[in-house]
């Protein structure tokens, strides 16, 4: 469906087009945040050169920073020691296969990186996810979004037949 591209996208959009911009980025394992640094990647590097900002520093699937801009990109996985961006706010920040995470990455989510969210109307916040089952941390937030107990989310669910794949993708974006 997208939703992982789209999220990057907006991600690099905001990181290149806004000065003093944080972001993050997190996923369930080393594998899919290498992912998400290889789409960030694929994105920079297919920029027209005028539009391309220049890499201050760069640690591979950990961070980029960008010179004259002050952006940053931090890639965390859910099993990280430490909290998801605890000790940070992050004016955007997407986080994928959201349903995936271990009991303990759906604490971190819900405790460690939700109060940090910024409520500013220049945040951008994605989570997103396969459904996965019921009875779950991902689907209790979502019902609970849907009906509109979270307010600051938009909630976002494509079923699993209206895409050829077959598989559902559900979508919280948060303007705060």
């Amino acid at each position: 469906l997208g939703a992982t591209m789209l999220g990057r996208m907006l991600t690099l959009h905001r990181m290149i087009f806004t000065r003093h911009i944080n972001a993050i980025a997190a996923s369930v394992d080393e594998d899919k945040v290498m992912e998400l640094y290889d789409r960030d990647k694929v994105i920079y590097d297919h920029l027209p050169w005028w539009m391309k900002p220049s890499v201050k520093f760069e640690e591979k699937a950990a961070h980029i920073r960008f010179e004259g801009l002050n952006t940053l990109i931090l890639y965390q996985q859910s099993s990280a020691k430490s909290g998801l961006g605890q000790g940070r706010q992050f004016e955007v920040s997407h986080l994928t296969e959201c349903a995936s995470w271990d009991d303990k990455g759906t604490i971190k989510i819900a405790l460690d990186f939700m109060p940090t969210i910024p409520q500013s109307i220049h945040t951008l916040c994605i989570l997103e996810s396969t459904a996965q089952g019921r009875g779950n941390w991902w689907h209790e937030y979502t019902e609970e979004t849907r009906i509109g107990h979270h307010p600051e989310w938009t909630y976002v669910f494509v079923p699993w037949y209206a895409e050829a794949s077959r598989e559902a993708k559900g979508v919280i974006m948060g303007t705060f």
